[in-house]
């Protein structure tokens, strides 16, 4: 009884251990995320404003250099597009394929940004490009003698932005959900899939 007593209690102590060691990972990944987010956002940003600024939306030759220059800069965006007031795609680098879908009107990176006014950080989605695969995009409204007048949005493969911690080293399995409660990415042992909507009854809680 006694060996079974101090294994039980050894048993509880490692477990809050480990459960410390996730929530301080947990906040740091939040942290490191909310960085990367915002920056790449804010070079969405400044580009737009200075497209205002200079009244000069329409030229969509500048926009391709404009974006291609923004790539370089910042190779996760694999996906960068600048849309009219109604989600029709104007400017894309890289270039979108013949017969790929040119409206973004569904999507709620133009969707939010149009309804609000504001920069918008889209949940996890199904890209339409090369290979399908999950993206996140940013996303900023573009105004034009204070009408909105389209989006500047940068997309990116959702497995990109997910932080690394070693976790996976130590036995965790770990679940990475968007504010929906969807699926951006799940490691090997888990059941979930990418892009499947978590109920909320079924796990936990977060953004």
């Amino acid at each position: 009884v006694l060996i079974g007593l101090l294994l039980w209690q050894s048993s509880l102590s490692v477990h809050r251990q480990y459960s410390t060691r996730l929530a301080a990972t947990a906040g740091a990944s939040a942290r490191e995320l909310d960085s990367f987010l915002r920056v790449h956002m804010a070079a969405m940003q400044v580009l737009a404003d200075r497209r205002i600024a200079e009244d000069d939306i329409d030229d969509l030759a500048r926009w391709e250099a404009d974006l291609t220059r923004v790539t370089r800069h910042y190779p996760v965006f694999t996906h960068l597009l600048v849309t009219d007031a109604a989600g029709n795609v104007l400017a894309a680098v890289p270039g979108l394929p013949d017969g790929n879908d040119r409206s973004t009107a569904d999507r709620e990176y133009y969707r939010v940004p149009r309804a609000s006014g504001r920069g918008h950080v889209s949940g996890v989605y199904q890209g339409r490009g090369a290979g399908n695969v999950p993206r996140i995009a940013v996303s900023v409204p573009l105004m034009h003698e204070g009408r909105f007048a389209g989006i500047v949005v940068g997309s990116m493969a959702a497995a990109s932005v997910v932080p690394g911690h070693g976790l996976d080293e130590h036995g965790f399995e770990l679940l990475l959900l968007d504010r929906s409660l969807t699926v951006v990415q799940a490691s090997a042992g888990m059941p979930q899939r990418a892009l499947e909507p978590l109920d909320a009854r079924d796990g936990p809680q977060g953004e």
